[in-house]
């Protein structure tokens, strides 16, 4: 009896004592799952963090290059700008070395044509005047391949912006019109080289 007892009671024990482990098995897995859960719960908490953080950087970025970029468009438009200036600044100046050098040039050979226009008003002889003429005319077409005009404005209105007046002559019926070109004028173009020297009729 007594060892049936005893028999009994390591079984008991040892029923108690698995009892145990199981349960210590149980909370261990519970322990182990719940910390499972609290990592992932953790982790997804972690992901919108690290997804806001690489948006913020990636904004910065783009900021960044937006500025860079603006400044580069900046520096180019003003660039563009100084280059377009000096351009125009390097044409205008040019362009008045060439009308100053056309206009030294040219005037050196309106003596020649004044003195052929005396000689032809102070000759006498028609086949002289008519071979001064000829001479005078082929200047003049050599100056109008250049683009040189000559201005001979008689019977014209007074204009002061390509006439010069040193004389008048009372003549109410023509008043304010050359009466007489005393010296031709020259005209480059559109600028002018030499204005006409005129003596224009008066009401006075």
């Amino acid at each position: 009896m007594s060892k049936s007892k005893t028999k009994k009671n390591e079984t008991s024990e040892k029923l108690e004592v698995n009892d145990e482990e199981v349960k210590d098995e149980i909370v261990a897995e519970e322990e182990s799952l719940a910390e499972e859960v609290e990592s992932t719960e953790a982790s997804e908490e972690s992901e919108p963090e690290i997804q806001d953080t690489e948006l913020v950087k990636a904004q910065t970025q783009i900021e960044k290059q937006q500025k860079e970029l603006a400044d580069a468009q900046d520096k180019y438009m003003r660039l563009y700008a100084e280059f377009d200036n000096y351009r125009k600044r390097t044409a205008n100046e040019l362009q008045n070395a060439k009308v100053k050098g056309v206009d030294s040039a040219l005037n050196a050979f309106f003596p020649c044509l004044d003195s052929i226009d005396r000689a032809i008003a102070m000759c006498k002889d028609e086949t002289q005047a008519a071979g001064f003429k000829l001479i005078g005319k082929q200047f003049e077409n050599a100056l109008f391949t250049l683009g040189v005009k000559a201005i001979d404005p008689l019977g014209e209105e007074f204009n002061p912006e390509y006439h010069n007046a040193v004389l008048k002559e009372l003549d109410p019926d023509n008043a304010g019109k050359i009466i007489q070109v005393l010296q031709k004028g020259y005209i480059y173009k559109d600028t002018l080289l030499r204005p006409a020297m005129v003596k224009i009729a008066s009401d006075e």
